[in-house]
C-alpha cells in the first residue's frame, strides 16, 4: 500500500480514467471556437447543491427542535435563594424564650 491513505479507497489507475474521462467529455462540449456546455468539472447539472444539503439539515434540525418532549421544554428551575448573613455565622435570630 505505501505512504498514500486515499491508496486505500481510490487506485491511481482509477483516478487516471477519471481524469481521462473528464478531459474526454471537456473534448466534447468545447471546440477551439466556443463552448456549449458550462458545465467542465464533471459534476452534474441536476445534482444536489451544497445550498440545498445546508437548507435540509437545518430543516431537520428546526424538526426535532419542535418535536422535543415535554421534559425538555419546561421551564428551567430557579437558582437556589442565596445564603443571608445569618447563615454565614452572623448572630442569628434571638432563641424563644423558655416557657414555665
Amino acid at each position: 500500500m505505501g505512504d498514500d491513505p486515499c491508496e486505500c479507497f481510490f487506485s491511481h489507475t482509477g483516478m487516471m480514467q477519471r481524469l481521462l474521462r473528464m478531459l474526454q467529455d471537456a473534448q466534447d462540449a468545447c471546440t477551439d471556437g466556443e463552448c456549449t456546455d458550462g458545465v467542465l468539472d464533471g459534476a452534474d447539472a441536476g445534482g444536489v447543491g451544497t445550498a440545498t444539503v445546508v437548507a435540509a439539515w437545518m430543516a431537520f434540525a428546526a424538526g426535532l427542535y419542535l418535536m422535543r418532549p415535554n421534559t425538555m421544554r419546561a421551564a428551567p428551575v430557579a437558582p437556589p435563594e442565596k445564603p443571608r448573613d445569618t447563615d454565614r455565622g452572623g448572630p442569628g435570630p434571638e432563641p424563644p424564650a423558655p416557657t414555665a
